[in-house]
């Protein structure tokens, strides 16, 4: 039987973001890109592409402030 590929998005907390750019930097596949905050006035990773962003969680890991992580979506299966 075929496993689901699991649905995931990308969330960012920018009120926890120093605006480093680490998460950008070890981003392979190049779905994130550094934007600048009005709300609280710096610079933030924004996801740009969704398609590229296969869920590694390199930005997550290598993120100081754990101001961006993956979050899965759960599917219930058919019975």
């Amino acid at each position: 039987m075929p496993k689901d590929k699991p649905e995931f998005f990308v969330r960012v907390e920018p009120e926890l973001c120093k605006g480093c750019g680490l998460c950008v930097a070890f981003c392979g596949r190049d779905a994130l890109k550094m934007y600048d905050d009005l709300k609280s006035g710096k610079r933030v990773p924004q996801v740009v592409n969704m398609e590229r962003c296969n869920g590694c969680r390199l930005c997550e890991w290598y993120c100081p402030d754990f101001a961006i992580y993956i979050v899965e979506k759960v599917a219930a299966k058919a019975i």
